[in-house]
């Protein structure tokens, strides 16, 4: 999940696997400083899991999470810049925004973005038996 343009840098967040499989949530202000949060291990392959990426903006906790477990925190001053600008501004759901070739392989069931912060009891749905 991306959003952003075609600035160099300048992207309000991102949340992506990396190629050591270690799942990574950045934010970056409108003046280019970033904060990371990476997973400590890389995510498990061929089976779903749950991600989240939260960034509460009134306590500046920074936090992903797998399958509703919290794996990587921090606490940070920046805030996701709002504003994009040049070409090519938008979301990218498995990839960027525009037509580059840095995809994901994989298959995405849900995406869910919202203007607040949740709980793992807010965006954990129950699994049917």
């Amino acid at each position: 999940m991306f959003r952003g343009d075609k600035r160099e840098g300048f992207d309000p967040w991102y949340l992506c696997i990396e190629e050591s499989g270690q799942l990574k949530f950045m934010i970056t202000d409108l003046l280019n400083e970033t904060s990371t949060v990476m997973s400590p291990a890389p995510l498990p392959t061929r089976r779903f899991f749950h991600v989240a990426a939260v960034l509460d903006n009134e306590t500046g906790k920074q936090s992903l999470f797998v399958d509703g477990k919290r794996v990587a925190t921090t606490k940070t001053s920046v805030r996701a810049g709002g504003l994009l600008g040049g070409t090519g501004a938008g979301v990218g759901i498995g990839g960027r925004q525009d037509t580059s070739h840095q995809g994901y392989r994989g298959s995405i069931a849900e995406v869910r973005i919202t203007a607040e912060a949740l709980t793992p009891s807010q965006f954990l749905l129950p699994v049917a038996e």
